[in-house]
């Protein structure tokens, strides 16, 4: 039961009964020649007070510039301006010098933030993008394989993948710098069932995976996937923990090459933003996909199969062109992506 509020004891006093009035009564026989002087006066002190006060200031307009912003460019990259450092973790210059448990932590920041804008600012915060909001291509954090390989991943996109458990976005989408293997889809040049039923899916998700340094995997998220099954309009969601990126993924909007299989190639995803960040479209070459194997550039495999030509899956060729598809049976290279 909440306590009674105690009544204030001076407004108490001044309603007792019996106290003498406060009223100051005026002597009448003051000459009135002296009230009128007085009068005069105060009028005097009035006009004074009332010219010497400060003239008031109209309110502001302009929104509270307490917190940095970020202000939306012309372009679809947002520029961001005066960020403040963070605390946990600390901020660090590169990419390369956080630890997977850091970027995990940074993760869940972006994940949490209310709009695209926020994830950018927390981004920048971090130097994880460029004082325009961009990603840039070079920017990678190296990681060894149990082989002994070193390898290195980079950034490709924030809140991109929709994480399996239905908790919502995975903060961070990374992909490997470069080429961690080559083989090919089968050995028969099988495409049924996809991307799902491919040796390459079993591959990166099973043995690849055990080659993974522990502090990174324990921190991966599952997400799920949306891929076609070889056949047009038929569209299978995985959950993946390691995966090779669409051709939607990379290349954006299909080019009149893949008219036919349109539809169905823009239902496995949205073009990740270093992609679109690097200009990458589907008819032209761009460096930002060139990926070798050993010292010489090579091609490499995209997760979706071809389905106007039966038994082939698209790929990136060795100058960095996505709109290709060859046969399953055909060994190229292998670039996952993940999510922390």
């Amino acid at each position: 039961m909440p306590m009674q509020r105690k009544p204030d004891p001076r407004v108490s006093a001044y309603r007792a009964e019996g106290l003498p009035s406060m009223a100051v009564e005026t002597d009448r026989r003051i000459p009135l020649i002296v009230l009128a002087v007085i009068a005069a006066i105060m009028a005097i002190v009035l006009v004074f007070t009332r010219c010497s006060a400060p003239t008031p200031q109209p309110q502001s307009s302009l929104p509270d510039v307490g917190e940095p912003a970020i202000v939306e460019a012309s372009s679809s990259a947002a520029v961001v301006a005066e960020v403040e450092e963070p605390e946990n973790p600390a901020a660090k210059a590169t990419l390369a010098e956080y630890t997977w448990e850091e970027l995990s932590q940074i993760s869940e920041k972006i994940a949490a933030a209310a709009t695209e804008a926020d994830a950018l600012y927390v981004a920048q915060q971090y130097r994880l993008v460029d004082a325009n909001g961009k990603l840039d291509a070079n920017a990678t954090k190296p990681l060894d394989l149990s082989d002994g390989t070193a390898a290195a991943v980079r950034i490709i996109g924030f809140n991109h993948d929709n994480v399996s458990d239905g908790s919502g976005k995975a903060g961070i989408t990374f992909m490997f710098a470069d080429a961690v293997g080559t083989m090919a889809y089968s050995a028969e040049g099988d495409t049924s069932g996809g991307w799902p039923s491919s040796n390459i899916s079993y591959y990166l998700g099973v043995e690849f995976w055990d080659m993974l340094p522990e502090d990174l995997t324990t921190r991966i998220k599952e997400v799920t996937k949306s891929t076609n099954t070889a056949s047009a309009d038929s569209i299978s969601e995985t959950g993946d923990i390691m995966w090779l990126p669409s051709y939607v993924e990379v290349a954006g909007a299909p080019d009149a090459a893949a008219a036919g299989a349109s539809s169905t190639l823009q239902q496995e995803g949205s073009q990740y933003k270093l992609f679109s960040d690097s200009g990458v479209v589907a008819s032209s070459n761009n460096s930002v996909l060139v990926m070798h194997d050993g010292g010489s550039a090579s091609a490499w495999w995209l997760r979706s199969a071809d389905v106007e030509n039966e038994g082939s899956y698209c790929y990136v060729n060795a100058a960095g062109k996505p709109s290709n598809a060859a046969p399953a049976n055909q060994e190229y290279l292998l670039v996952p992506a993940f999510c922390l």
